[in-house]
């Protein structure tokens, strides 16, 4: 029996078995490319610049809650319970072995990559519990920012409708 032959005697297995593989191959990708994505969410880096009282100048930890290509969103983590006239978010102590308490402060900041550490820190860990009260913050956020803007695109309709009867008239 040639090659020849033993293909076309075995097509439909050969088929089937490039299909298994294809897929294969795609659900690692994706697997890969959801992991690299997601890994360096809710943790914790480095922030280059120096930050605190003129006395304690420090290189704060930050908490990374979105990634851009150019950019980190992150949350500051705090030893204080307020800031201003607002509460932060009380956490359990991220630092392993430290029984310091802990907040994440409730301000979403941005600021481009090159002003973080390159690594991950080790030695911070949010539990889930603390995820979930972060996610919880940034979705009432979200939903009081995406009123907002509601209501400013309802005023400039109600303006711009009025300005056209205005028009109108004269």
């Amino acid at each position: 029996m040639s090659v020849w032959e033993w293909i076309t005697a075995n097509k439909i297995w050969l088929i089937v078995g490039a299909v298994a593989v294809v897929v294969l191959i795609v659900a690692i990708v994706v697997t890969v490319a959801v992991h690299k994505r997601k890994k360096g969410l809710f943790k914790f880096r480095r922030y280059k610049i120096y930050e605190g009282p003129p006395n304690n100048r420090q290189q704060h930890p930050k908490l990374i809650i979105e990634e851009t290509e150019a950019e980190y969103g992150f949350m500051g983590l705090t030893e204080h319970g307020k800031k201003g006239k607002s509460n932060n978010i009380p956490i359990a102590n991220p630092q392993a072995g430290d029984t310091r308490n802990a907040y994440i402060r409730k301000e979403v900041r941005h600021d481009i990559k090159e002003n973080f550490i390159e690594g991950i820190l080790d030695n911070y860990e949010l539990s889930r519990a603390d995820i979930k009260k972060v996610k919880k913050y940034l979705r009432r956020r979200l939903k009081n920012k995406r009123k907002e803007e509601r209501e400013q695109r309802r005023k400039k309709r109600k303006w711009a409708s009025r300005n056209k009867s205005k028009k109108k008239k004269k």
